[in-house]
């Protein structure tokens, strides 16, 4: 029982990984497009750190291993409602 519990926990792991990662770069692409025609260097990086902040933070609750089942749990959830959350924001 205690094997399938962890297999459970690890698939949730690394779908809600994927999705940080996809989400990060959904928004990125997003980012870019919308600036193509920006020229200042300074900017662009102003906004990219702006930009892969909350996915930065969201991974190292993902990477944690000293939270509670059911606290990682709702966080995974948290995590997906703020990777679509952003994903729809910055699509435009």
């Amino acid at each position: 029982m205690t094997d399938k519990k962890s297999f459970n926990q690890i698939f949730i792991r690394t779908v809600v990984l994927a999705t940080l990662l996809v989400g990060a770069a959904g928004s990125l692409y997003f980012m870019f497009n919308a600036g193509r025609n920006q020229k200042s260097f300074f900017l662009i990086a102003c906004f990219t750190i702006w930009v892969l902040s909350p996915f930065i933070a969201l991974l190292a609750i993902v990477i944690s291993k000293r939270w509670s089942i059911s606290a990682r749990m709702t966080f995974f959830l948290l995590i997906l409602f703020i990777t679509v959350g952003s994903l729809v924001s910055y699509s435009g």
